[in-house]
């Protein structure tokens, strides 16, 4: 279960990084020539900040940590009730 709703959790992450539900919108009211005034950040170089480490925070974590060339670079931290605040990592 921990694995299904930080997958979720990620998958938003990168709707809304992108932008994705305001150009659903746009899309289906037909108006796609605005759908380039809403291009979205991107995610390479931020940071994925989490208020409690779980079962659920640190599946999300897990599941950031980049495969041998990293997809998005993303750098994380979090903290928990019983783990101390982490910094930013690469």
């Amino acid at each position: 279960m921990r694995r299904s709703v930080a997958t979720v959790i990620l998958s938003f992450v990168l709707a809304l990084s992108q932008k994705l539900f305001v150009k659903d919108r746009l899309t289906k009211s037909g108006r796609w020539n605005e759908r380039t005034n809403h291009m979205g950040i991107g995610l390479t170089g931020k940071i994925f900040g989490s208020i409690g480490l779980g079962n659920i925070g640190r599946e999300a974590f897990r599941l950031l940590r980049p495969p041998r060339h990293g997809a998005y670079r993303l750098r994380s931290a979090g903290a928990g009730r019983t783990r101390p605040p982490r910094s930013a990592s690469a």
